[in-house]
């Protein structure tokens, strides 16, 4: 390390579907009400007119009304807004629109429903440092499978691969936390006794992701991060952006706004080593504006 004592999708809308429930107290008789079923609900007729569910709420008859769920309300959309029969939307119990726990990955529309409608959101587009592909911590020694070691200045330990640490600089460097962790060229990062001594030099991490024409022109990516020795640029899309970090205690905030394209996107973080250990650690989410 060199000691140096300077200071890594929720789519929401609406839906509805409503039933008229025809019934009477009395059985059902008198006047021009439908023939009473059970109860006095009404019965099923021909061309999609409700039956009685349990609950009171009307059957599906073909071509007919939304079918019901226990306790009298709409069948649940699943993950997202569901599309019901004939394009209307799923809701949850309750009434409300059924959504997916956090943040979104996707806002698409069930099939015949409304097409999402985007928000000032989290979107799982990128991903903090020392992570699987649901956010969760990897094992010490594991290789990354979000970024890469694209550049180095160890001989031995040229990359690809970017090792999550099983040893850092414990009381330098920021402890690792259950949202990211320190990566290296190789796994044991201690101070003192990194082992092996990763050479001094410039090293380059990447991570990569893909964006939809309209996300290129709405998105921002918000973060924090470190180096030891020191981060000397990130560069989106090979475009220097001037962003640097101090140390490696504690992590940089940053914000990149502007230069996304549709399609693939690189997104760069160079590091400057003056002597093991050596990491690097980043935490990053993209949100639409």
């Amino acid at each position: 390390m060199g000691v140096v004592t300077l200071g890594a999708i929720l789519v929401l809308s609406c839906g509805s579907t409503t039933g008229k429930q025809a019934r009477r107290d009395d059985g059902g008789s008198g006047g021009d009400e439908p023939t009473a079923g059970v109860g006095g609900e009404p019965a099923l007729s021909t061309g999609g007119v409700p039956n009685t569910s349990t609950g009171g709420m009307p059957n599906a008859s073909t071509g007919g009304m939304p079918n019901a769920s226990i306790g009298g309300m709409p069948n649940v959309g699943t993950a997202g807004i569901a599309a019901g029969t004939g394009g209307e939307a799923g809701i949850s119990m309750g009434g409300e629109p059924n959504a997916t726990a956090g943040a979104p990955t996707t806002g698409g529309a069930g099939a015949g429903g409304e097409a999402g409608a985007t928000s000032s959101a989290p979107l799982q587009l990128v991903y903090n440092t020392g992570v699987d592909d649901s956010g969760v911590v990897l094992a010490g020694g594991s290789v990354d499978p979000h970024w890469t070691l694209i550049e180095s200045a160890d001989p031995t330990f040229t990359g690809p691969d970017a090792i999550v640490t099983t040893d850092i600089a414990s009381g330098y460097w920021v402890a690792q936390s259950d949202i990211s962790k320190w990566l290296a060229p190789s796994a044991n990062q201690s101070y003192p006794g990194a082992n092996p001594c990763n050479a001094a030099g410039v090293y380059v991490y990447r991570t990569t992701f893909s964006l939809t024409a309209e996300q290129a022109t709405t998105i921002s990516l918000a973060g924090k991060w470190g180096a030891d020795n020191y981060g000397t640029d990130v560069l989106l899309n090979a475009v220097s952006l001037g962003i640097t970090a101090p140390s490696y205690a504690p992590l940089s905030p940053f914000t990149i706004s502007t230069g996304f394209v549709a399609g693939l996107n690189t997104l760069d973080f160079e590091i400057n080593d003056v002597g093991c250990p050596n990491g690097f650690r980043a935490e990053l989410t993209a949100i639409t504006q």
